[in-house]
């Protein structure tokens, strides 16, 4: 489903935690802002993908009451120019029909919800990027032109 490949990368398992969030809360389009990201990072910035970098730019959004795919990701208010401008599909018809099931590691963040995702005051704190950073945000405003 949207690029999923096992096994998960470090950066995967760290959103999850952060957020404390299972992988199956996730939407498609959750799926894809993670993929992108991290590929942004590592092919076009030359940095690993990290949670403070993530937090930086996107905040997870909720679906009220979903538990399968109701959380995704926006760009934080303000961020406009500083990243990268992503055209997801708007709703990805009958995805739920391509869910697969796969033996995986016994990660907690990896098995089955017992509920939605909760909202948690982690999820709006904003990460401030120091001087380390800057050039990291040249390389994204370069990209953007």
């Amino acid at each position: 489903m949207v690029g999923l490949i096992l096994p998960f990368s470090k950066f995967f398992h760290e959103v999850l935690d952060f957020y404390e969030i299972h992988a199956l809360h996730l939407a498609p389009n959750a799926m894809m802002t993670l993929a992108i990201f991290a590929h942004l990072c590592e092919m076009f910035v030359g940095v690993r993908p990290t949670m403070r970098l993530f937090q930086s730019f996107l905040v997870p959004q909720l679906l009220q009451g979903a538990v399968g795919g109701g959380c995704y990701f926006q760009p934080r208010q303000g961020v406009a120019g500083q990243y990268i401008d992503s055209h997801l599909r708007k709703k990805w018809e009958d995805w739920k029909k391509d869910w697969f099931y796969t033996a995986l590691p016994d990660r907690p963040r990896l098995r089955l919800p017992t509920g939605p995702p909760e909202r948690s005051a982690a999820w709006l704190a904003v990460s401030e990027l120091g001087e380390e950073y800057d050039a990291v945000r040249d390389r994204l405003k370069g990209l953007q032109s």
